[in-house]
């Protein structure tokens, strides 16, 4: 009778990128223990690394099916600005403007499946086009201005690369319409 030996294998290959991340932890945790390994710190890294999660987790999805989904940042992009603008322009309550937004990102990817799907394009181009599309829609067009932004070619009309928004930042905290939206997003982050 023969005996088997069973190797124990560490997945470097698949895994490597989740090992390099707990010896971040482990090293900066021994290196300022009373300063990154906190309650505060795992609140702060998890809460700016939320929507880059969500998004990885998209991209996640389409690529386990061997297919490309080259539009989720252009859908992200539109989601923030559907969900301002419905905010700002049309008064709509935070979460009901949230639930619009992925509606529509939702719309999107129900158009890219059925593009690649039935009409049988590959995904690369699909939702490259798609995202081409989607990165027409800007915040400017939303808001009414009337005046293009950053017009490639010209120094004098329109200064490259400067946004010439209707309002200046600073102002934004003085505006009362925006007021029910500030106090929104105070009440949504306790």
């Amino acid at each position: 009778m023969t005996t088997r030996h069973r190797t124990v294998q560490l997945g470097l290959d698949r895994f490597s990128g989740l090992y390099i991340w707990a010896l971040f932890i482990l090293v900066f945790s021994l290196w300022v223990p009373g300063l990154f390994f906190t309650a505060a710190t795992a609140h702060t890294i998890a809460s700016e690394q939320a929507i880059d999660g969500f998004l990885a987790i998209a991209v996640l999805l389409a690529l386990v099916t061997g297919t490309y989904d080259l539009s989720v940042g252009a859908v992200a992009n539109l989601s923030t600005i559907v969900v301002t603008w419905l905010q700002v322009t049309e008064h709509f309550n935070v979460w009901l403007a949230i639930v619009v937004a992925v509606a529509a990102s939702c719309v999107i990817g129900v158009v890219n499946g059925f593009v690649v799907v039935r009409l049988r394009v590959n995904s690369f181009i699909a939702t490259l086009g798609m995202g081409t599309i989607l990165a027409a829609v800007q915040i400017e067009d939303l808001i009414g201005m009337e005046d293009p932004v950053n017009v490639p070619g010209t120094d004098r009309e329109y200064p490259n690369w400067q946004r010439k928004l209707t309002v200046d930042v600073e102002d934004l905290e003085t505006r009362v319409d925006l007021d029910g939206l500030f106090a929104d997003l105070s009440r949504a982050r306790g």
